[in-house]
């Protein structure tokens, strides 16, 4: 029989409740909101991990979670890359080289 692996997490999801479009006019508004949520997140949370499925979303997401880190001396998260050996060869090569180049 396993183990018992439920853990109860506390995740609130009320910041930016009542904002819009207006509150982030330039790139530059989005990026610092996006700075802000993820140090909170590497703070807040003792063991988080990102999904990287190496398609331009997650790869973006990863790569800046990894920036904010490295920026403020946070320890980056478990990166996990589930193969389920139905993707192309390229983005296996693609994953590969860049989970060692950001040393994920």
């Amino acid at each position: 029989m396993a183990a018992d692996t439920s853990v109860d997490v506390d995740v609130s999801y009320t910041d930016g409740e009542g904002e819009g479009p207006a509150d982030y006019p330039s790139l530059q508004h989005k990026i610092e909101k996006a700075i802000d949520v993820t140090k909170t997140g590497l703070e807040e949370y003792d063991n988080p991990a990102v999904m990287w499925t190496g398609g331009k979303d997650s790869t973006l997401t990863l790569y800046f979670i990894n920036q904010v880190a490295e920026k403020y001396g946070y320890e980056k998260p478990t990166a996990v890359f589930i193969d389920h050996y139905q993707h192309f060869d390229e983005i296996i090569d693609f994953v590969e080289h860049w989970a060692d180049e950001w040393g994920v």
